[in-house]
């Protein structure tokens, strides 16, 4: 096989630094690739089985008849980890509720470390109606560490901060990790500030 396949077959191999720093797949060389070559190359993916997120995201790039019948696959697997690659690597494959079906019930159950961080970032792209009160929900109703990123999402969504990590608004975040009224004071002060601000674009 050619010298682009061997170096695409290659980025398939994963290290400690690649998966430490989120790496992906070589996938700028499709765009160099000849017809045959993306076809090894798509062969020799889909041979491999879909493992992460890596696979989903070069499956949708590649955006054959074979690589979107594989990705239905994915949808109806019940993994939720490539369930929610497929909502921020291939959300051309899904449909709106689809892909709140998705999300929803990360931000009713997951923790940071569980998918949720996925997710929010998936949020920031994908927020119709039903994903808004999802996080308004769950900020009401879970636990601290939860709750606040979710309210320093809504903050960021309705325009009332700079990024979604909720670093300018800390102390008033900290308030959602309290119990008792001080949260429940904090809540409804998150509430009134999202209803003044203007709609979500």
């Amino acid at each position: 096989m050619s010298e682009l396949f061997d170096r695409f077959a290659e980025s398939l191999v994963m290290n400690h630094e690649r998966w430490h720093d989120g790496t992906g797949y070589a996938l700028e060389l499709l765009d160099e690739a000849s017809a045959e070559e993306r076809a090894a190359i798509e062969s020799l993916i889909l041979s491999r089985g879909v493992r992460d997120w890596r696979d989903v995201e070069a499956l949708a790039v590649l955006d054959s008849p074979a690589a979107r019948r594989r990705l239905q696959e994915v949808k109806e697997s019940g993994d939720g980890a490539l369930r929610l690659a497929l909502v921020t690597y291939a959300a051309d494959q899904l449909g709106e509720d689809e892909a709140c079906g998705i999300l929803i019930p990360i931000l009713r159950e997951q923790g940071i470390h569980d998918g949720l961080t996925g997710a929010l970032l998936a949020i920031e792209d994908f927020h119709p109606p039903a994903i808004v009160l999802a996080l308004r929900e769950a900020a009401r109703d879970r636990e601290g560490s939860v709750a606040a990123e979710c309210a320093a999402m809504l903050l960021y969504l309705h325009g009332l901060a700079s990024s979604p990590h909720g670093l300018e608004d800390r102390p008033f975040l900290l308030r959602f990790h309290e119990g008792g009224s001080d949260r429940e004071a904090a809540y409804r002060e998150l509430c009134a500030r999202i209803d003044r601000a203007d709609p979500i674009p």
